[in-house]
């Protein structure tokens, strides 16, 4: 499930980057660049948080 939406996260990062580039628009490639950064870490973040809540408890 979370590379599901790790790699969706990824594969839209990717056409906003391309879009935003096309159209000489760099809020569109700096949410790209966001949601590539986002997928790529998303699944190591929710482990890590999940590991911590079990850890505290």
């Amino acid at each position: 499930m979370l590379e599901t939406i790790a790699l969706q996260a990824q594969l839209i990062g990717l056409v906003m980057l391309g879009f935003g580039y096309r159209k000489s628009s760099e809020s569109i490639m700096l949410g790209g660049a966001l949601c590539l950064l986002l997928g790529g870490g998303i699944p190591d973040f929710v482990a890590g948080f999940i590991d911590g809540l079990n850890a505290a408890a």
